[in-house]
Parts: structure tokens; C-alpha cells; sequence
């Protein structure tokens, strides 16, 4: 059996891409893929310079560690283009979906290049925050090709027609995954954000307000932690309580981060 990971070194693909390695003796190809949104923001290469360092590094520890693997990286990727969509189908928020559709053509295309048994995209608890799966995955669905979500339980295939609703109720989450993830491996992630936010306003970014309040709520689990912000942002198995003419990304975590945090909320974002 072949399995395709698209391997981006963040923590879905991470993870697993070691649970295949050490959970099954199939044929991996991991693919790392240059995208060209990475720059898009930033006015430079800086981020993926960093990831790319990164990727490099795990690359070997998991062949020193695991086992050997094929491994390819992509700099010829779909170029992004701009397509503003409800952030769900039928809401009032939208979303920048011409990042996402760039990824989901270039996937279609190394599946088209290495013809796998199985495709493993990195869908988690976190990415059902918005339809994003649903509406673009015709994009590397295969006859008799199997799909199994980076954040699944299981190894067991999605079963089709897809309840994105039901998958997603029971999809692992980025701290879960962490607390899996061996200790060497995850040291060698770049994850971390390495921006200066000012005094006091790590908050404000999404990355280092997940990390400050986990920080904060160590006593806690990371399923425990995962759950708290879905059911606080609305997705997960909390997915059918989103309101439509309300609902932003990933339910607006910076509240909660702030509540956290013990901040006024008068400097809380609305």
C-alpha cells in the first residue's frame, strides 16, 4: 500500500506522518510543497526559509528514528489567487479560499504523480472552522483511493458521502497531537511564532495566544484544551451552533484568549 502525506512540518501533518511510519509498514511519500501564500503577507521569504529549515530536520530525525521514507519537496505549487467565500456555506463571514484552493489543486496533482492507495490531507478539529474540506475536496477525490484525515482517531478510511459534521465531532486537535508527538521531534518543529508583538500582545496573534493560554492551562489535557476552544469557537462536535450572520474564524479565539489570560476586556478584540 502507498500512503501520501503532504508534509508541511506544522503539527497536523507531524503527527501524522510519524503515526504512519511507526503504526503501519506501507510505502510512505511524504511531499513538502513551496507554497507561494507563505510570502504573500509578508513581503519576503522569512517564514519559509524558517519552515522549510525545519522540514529538512524532521526529515532525518524520522528516517534516523522511524524509518525510511520517500520524501519530496515542491516549489512548483498552484500559484493563490484571491476568492473571498462565506467562511460556510450560507454565512455571512468570509474567507480568503484562493489559499486553500491553491493546496487542494496541488494536491490533486502529486496524487496524479504518485498514484497512492491511500491520502492522508491535514484536516484536524482546528480546520473544521470553516467548509473549506467539503467545498474543495472534489479536488483529490480518486476511485479507489482511500482518504484518512491527518487528525483521525483511527487509520480507517472517511466514509463516503462524507458527514463532515460527524468526522469532525470526533477529529483529534493540535495540543492532543503535541503530547504524542515525541519530545526530540517536536523540538525540531518551527510552530513557535518568532515575531515581536510588543509588551503584553502576544495575545493579539493566533499562534502565541493558543500557546500563552495553554501556558496558562497546563493542569489541563490537551483533548481537555482542544474541546474547550471548540465548543467556545463553535466547531468540532459544536459545529451546528455556529450563527450563521455572527460566526467568524474559529469562533474569534481572542476572547477567549484574553479571558484566559486574565486581560480587562477592554482591550479584549471585539
Amino acid at each position: 500500500m502507498k500512503v501520501l502525506i503532504p508534509f508541511s512540518g506544522g503539527i497536523n501533518s507531524t503527527y501524522a506522518l510519524h503515526r504512519w511510519l511507526t503504526e503501519t509498514d506501507h510505502d510512505i511519500v511524504a511531499v513538502y510543497a513551496l507554497e507561494s501564500w507563505v510570502g504573500l503577507y509578508n513581503g519576503d521569504s522569512w517564514r519559509q526559509s524558517r519552515e522549510t529549515k525545519a522540514v529538512n530536520a524532521m526529515v532525518d530525525w524520522l528516517k534516523a528514528n522511524c524509518r525510511d521514507f520517500t520524501f519530496e519537496q515542491k516549489a512548483d505549487w498552484p500559484v493563490v489567487e484571491e476568492d473571498m467565500q462565506p467562511i460556510r456555506v450560507g454565512f455571512t463571514e468570509t474567507r480568503n479560499y484562493g489559499i486553500v484552493s491553491a493546496r487542494y489543486q496541488g494536491y490533486s496533482d502529486i496524487i496524479d504523480e504518485h498514484s497512492p492507495d491511500i491520502f492522508v490531507p491535514g484536516i484536524s478539529l482546528e480546520n473544521t472552522a470553516t467548509d473549506c474540506e467539503p467545498v474543495l475536496r472534489h479536488h483529490y477525490l480518486r476511485d479507489g483511493m482511500q482518504v484518512v484525515y491527518a487528525g483521525s482517531r483511527t487509520l480507517d478510511p472517511v466514509v463516503e458521502p462524507l458527514d463532515y459534521d460527524a468526522v469532525a465531532a470526533n477529529l483529534m486537535g493540535r495540543f492532543e497531537q503535541l503530547e504524542v508527538i515525541p519530545a526530540d521531534l517536536k523540538v525540531l518543529m518551527a510552530i513557535k511564532c518568532d515575531l515581536d508583538h510588543g509588551a503584553g500582545m502576544d495575545w493579539t496573534c493566533l499562534v502565541c495566544g493558543y500557546e500563552k493560554s495553554r501556558e496558562a492551562l497546563a493542569s489541563m489535557t490537551g483533548a481537555e484544551f482542544d474541546a474547550m476552544f471548540a465548543e467556545y469557537g463553535q466547531y468540532g462536535a459544536w459545529r451546528g451552533e455556529a450563527d450563521p450572520a455572527t460566526y467568524k474564524y474559529r469562533g474569534w479565539p481572542y476572547q477567549k484568549f484574553g479571558e484566559i489570560l486574565g486581560l480587562p476586556e477592554n482591550v479584549r478584540w471585539d
